[in-house]
């Protein structure tokens, strides 16, 4: 009997701890951090907009935001975003397609290209406005393409552990 106690003891202090460990992690934040660039470059700059420990955001990364925080440190804000991202502001995206400059999925020739004749993804978040339109498969984002000639921000997301 005692044998079995120390048993069920020992089971219950191993599953304090990993709850401790959990629980501690949550609380500090634990979610992976996200950001739109202060910094607007054109399409053929942006891998190296990203602070350390952060790089070029593909949107499947960051597709569904309320899985992450936003790092209002490094990242663009609007008066009203609180601890959140921004509403209406657009950065360039990687949209994982093979290189192209096409207006319908393009990404700057897989970002290398600044010229007018190329375009790249952005998308941002809708803003209140737009709260009511109907979903779309990327939603909660909404996609553009724009020249790369232009200057964006750059949607940003930590490095994997």
């Amino acid at each position: 009997m005692f044998k079995r106690l120390i048993a069920v003891v020992t089971v219950l202090v191993a599953f304090g701890l990993t709850t401790v460990t959990d629980s501690s992690a949550q609380s500090s934040g634990g979610l992976r951090k996200f950001y739109l660039s202060r910094q607007a470059v054109d399409g053929a700059h942006t891998f190296h907009v990203c602070v350390p420990g952060f790089h070029f955001a593909s949107l499947w990364e960051i597709l569904n935001p309320t899985t992450l925080s936003y790092d209002v440190e490094d990242g663009a804000t609007q008066p009203d975003a609180g601890s959140g991202p921004p509403s209406s502001l657009r950065g360039w995206i990687r949209n994982g397609s093979p290189s192209s400059g096409s207006p319908t999925n393009g990404n700057c020739q897989v970002w290398t290209s600044n010229s007018e004749g190329d375009t790249g993804t952005i998308v941002n978040l809708p803003e209140p406005a737009f709260w009511n339109n109907a979903a779309v498969a990327v939603s909660p984002w909404q996609p553009a393409t724009t020249i790369c000639e232009g200057s964006n921000p750059v949607w940003c997301v930590e490095n994997e552990p």
